[in-house]
């Protein structure tokens, strides 16, 4: 797998024409970074969203926050990702990497969040941010706030996320026809009864793009059975499901990391 690193130092300046050259090979790996480094690579601005971006810092009282972030800083300085202006020293310079890092996260126009929960175990979010119509920059984050990123094509991250709704290999390959109801409690099996059933459940909380946030309310539940998602059609507003086939899953993640809601 190709490292980001190695671009950037190369190109010194790595452009996004270069980026988008590079994951329509391979995916690019880049790093893992925690919570407390990663508020300073927004600049030291708490998220709107922490539940989804900082798991670990947002079970800190305020006190326990400041040391974390404090030495979140010192473990920047100290790998070398980050120069401080001893004259100025809330200023912060990202080097080589970070930097294009922290420009691909802050300038995504859309992204994608959902979270994968699977019982007994813990819950792991990902954020699939479209920084172009080539690139996709995927964020998969555990409960212990740890944020691994690399750079993808959509139709490589669109089967990531495909492999993430059939966690347990159970969708098969031929998907059942669509079915709409005007209450979700209409649905069979129920869909309380499809969660408590569930091998895993991944939930999809959002769409945020540069107008504006998108909620698709889309759940996938794998079962014994099969590979069920369920979402809400904004047009008319019933309620749709479908029992998924491998492929068309994939279709369905391609569409979410797109920011729109599945086009079967």
């Amino acid at each position: 797998m190709n490292s980001l690193f190695s671009l950037v130092s190369s190109n010194h300046d790595v452009s996004l024409e270069d980026l988008e050259d590079a994951v329509a090979d391979e995916d690019v790996l880049i790093d893992c970074l925690t919570d407390e480094e990663l508020y300073w690579l927004r600049h030291g601005e708490p998220t709107d969203d922490p539940a989804m971006d900082e798991p670990y810092l947002s079970t800190l009282d305020e006190r326990s926050r400041q040391v974390a972030t404090d030495s979140g800083l010192r473990s920047l300085i100290a790998k070398g990702m980050v120069d401080v202006d001893p004259d100025e020293p809330s200023s912060l310079e990202f080097a080589g990497a970070y930097s294009v890092l922290a420009d691909l996260r802050a300038a995504a126009p859309i992204v994608t969040r959902l979270r994968l929960d699977v019982p007994g175990d813990e819950s792991i979010r990902y954020a699939f941010s479209l920084v172009s119509p080539a690139l996709v920059l995927t964020e998969e984050v555990a409960d212990g706030g740890f944020h691994d990123f690399i750079l993808q094509s959509p139709s490589s991250a669109a089967t990531a996320l495909g492999a993430i709704f059939d966690r347990h290999g159970t969708a098969g390959l031929v998907s059942d026809r669509l079915v709409r109801v005007a209450n979700r409690d209409d649905f069979r099996p129920h869909a309380d009864e499809l969660a408590d059933g569930a091998l895993h459940t991944v939930l999809l909380r959002s769409a945020h793009t540069v107008d504006s946030s998108v909620d698709l309310s889309v759940s996938v539940h794998a079962t014994q059975d099969g590979v069920f998602v369920s979402w809400t059609d904004e047009a008319s507003r019933p309620h749709v499901r479908a029992r998924l086939g491998r492929a068309d899953l994939e279709s369905v993640a391609l569409d979410l990391i797109l920011g729109e809601p599945p086009t079967l």
